[in-house]
């Protein structure tokens, strides 16, 4: 965990975001990079079963395909992609400036007050939902993905997550833009510029292993 900014009681009941600098190498991590420790101090109810009910069996979110324009800038380029599917479009550099993402990485604090202030103009909320459960994680991104038709952001470790391979631990953020039940898969959008970077389709439990704990940045309409 060296470099990580570990907040006193920040493996408690609340749970962990880290949304850090991803490693410069374009190859597969062998050592950690910085990362900054937050508590998802909200969490969200369970889709009622009416909105899942309305989910499509599979469904996938089109967006523009950014990439983080700075190692540490995961969380603004996710961010980013995601207000782009609800019609919102803002910068990253703009997000980075308002979330102080510097050169550690975002607070998860800071990322779902600035995310939630775009959301909230739209008639949205965000609060941070369980992710390390592989049904809980489809039933919120079939929500999510399926019924609003929008992609959300996902806090992982680089250590866990199979599309990265890392041996040794990072935090990360990431784009979950599709899903399939009968597949029991994720699309996901990895906004780093090199190596692991890119779309990759996961399966639900290595995206529930690669997750952090309340790390799914849940929307749901106020």
């Amino acid at each position: 965990m060296h470099g990580f900014r570990l907040a006193v009681g920040a493996l408690g009941a609340a749970g962990v975001l880290i949304a850090g600098a991803a490693p410069a190498a374009a190859e597969p991590a062998t050592a950690p990079s910085p990362g900054s420790t937050v508590v998802g101090t909200s969490q969200a109810p369970a889709p009622t079963a009416s909105p899942l009910a309305e989910a499509p069996v599979r469904y996938e979110v089109k967006h523009k395909a950014w990439e983080q324009k700075e190692p540490s800038w995961c969380a603004p380029a996710s961010v980013q992609l995601s207000l782009r599917t609800f019609g919102v479009y803002v910068t990253q550099d703009t997000l980075a400036d308002k979330m102080g993402t510097d050169s550690v990485g975002t607070s998860g604090a800071d990322m779902e007050r600035v995310y939630d202030s775009y959301l909230k103009d739209e008639g949205y909320e965000m609060s941070w939902s369980t992710a390390q459960d592989p049904e809980a994680l489809m039933d919120a991104v079939s929500y999510d993905v399926g019924v609003l038709h929008k992609a959300i952001p996902l806090g992982v470790w680089g250590a866990e997550a199979s599309w990265i391979g890392a041996d040794e631990n990072f935090g990360h953020v990431v784009s979950v833009r599709g899903y399939d039940k009968e597949k029991d898969t994720f699309t996901i959008w990895d906004p780093w510029l090199g190596g692991y970077g890119g779309h990759h389709t996961v399966s639900a439990d290595d995206l529930a292993d690669a997750a952090q704990r309340n790390g799914l940045a849940y929307v749901h309409r106020l």
